[in-house]
């Protein structure tokens, strides 16, 4: 599968594949800014976070793939 070099043929996280998110509003006197999508910015980097914890490596391109995790592991994965 070649790289995604750019956003425009990078295939983005469909709805299906999303993790359940939930999203609640609270009432506010500030100035309304926006409500769904703070909660979807996080989640890449959050998973990118938790595999570097799980195993130490440091995945910094989307999308992760299992075969780019199994590179970055280096030989002990084989």
């Amino acid at each position: 599968m070649p790289a995604d070099l750019n956003l425009a043929t990078y295939t983005p996280l469909r709805m299906i594949d999303a993790p359940q998110i939930e999203i609640e509003f609270v009432d506010s006197t500030e100035v309304p800014t926006g409500l769904g999508e703070p909660g979807t910015t996080v989640i890449a980097p959050a998973i990118a976070n938790a595999l570097y914890n799980a195993v130490g490596v440091r995945m910094r391109h989307l999308p992760i793939l299992p075969a780019d995790v199994l590179k970055a592991l280096g030989p002990q994965s084989a």
